[in-house]
């Protein structure tokens, strides 16, 4: 218990990335050989709608404020950024602000040239500066997710894991795909020292995030570019 207190946030960062991407080697080529084909496809989808609809909670509402959503909207969002097992979103945005403000240069979180690949993937960035959190201040129910997060996240992850076993799996799944996708936004959008836009391959799974030059150009714009699925598509639903 003693060496447990004194772990840091990074430590079990580390632990959690590689836990939960063993878990979803081990178990999606198994669940590829046991489950039927439809189970499948409904989990590889709704995997990849919870990822998105978190990471816009996540990014575009609470660390932008592009838009405002709806009740519902508002409790979708934060059921599939606790889902997502991402980060509480308090811990979200601070970074994020940061990398806006010293974009590429010190004081970035995660710039790739100053931390490298190996601690980019296992999400060990660099300190962040002190920085206001206008949107997130505001927002009550925001500071009580950041609050509660990991411990909401733990017991969503024990509920599923007795309703199914392969929902652990799912679990783990969703996660290493926002993981994946999340750091090839951060590291090829950037890895020649500015922001880049990462074409329309990327599109498909980014659902309009490729647009990195155009976001930092314009932070606070809802549509990133012509094909932003996410700004066009899903964020009316949640508004």
């Amino acid at each position: 218990m003693h060496i447990n207190s004194h772990m840091k946030f990074t430590d079990w960062t580390v632990i959690r990335v590689i836990s939960l991407f063993v878990i979803a080697m081990v178990g999606i080529p198994q669940a590829i050989i046991t489950l039927p084909i439809w189970q499948l496809v409904i989990g590889f989808v709704m995997a990849v709608l919870v990822a998105r609809i978190g990471n816009i909670g996540y990014h575009r509402w609470l660390t932008h404020d592009q838009f405002t959503p709806s009740r519902f909207g508002k409790e979708l969002m934060f059921s599939c950024m606790v889902l997502s097992g991402l980060t509480p979103p308090g811990h979200y945005i601070h970074a994020h602000l940061n990398h806006h403000r010293y974009s590429d240069k010190p004081g970035d979180p995660h710039n790739p040239k100053e931390i490298g690949f190996v601690r980019f993937f296992f999400g060990l960035y660099a300190d962040t500066k002190p920085i206001f959190m206008r949107n997130y201040v505001k927002n009550k129910d925001a500071v009580y997710l950041t609050k509660h997060y990991w411990k909401l996240y733990i017991v969503t992850f024990i509920i599923l894991g007795v309703i199914s076993p392969w929902l652990i799996v799912w679990l783990s799944f969703m996660f290493s795909w926002s993981w994946i996708l999340t750091i090839h936004l951060n590291w090829n959008g950037h890895k020649e020292g500015k922001p880049t836009n990462l074409g329309w391959i990327s599109n498909i799974f980014l659902g309009g995030e490729d647009y990195h030059k155009n976001h930092h150009l314009n932070p606070g714009q809802l549509l990133m570019g012509p094909k932003d699925i996410s700004g066009k598509y899903i964020i009316p639903l949640l508004q």
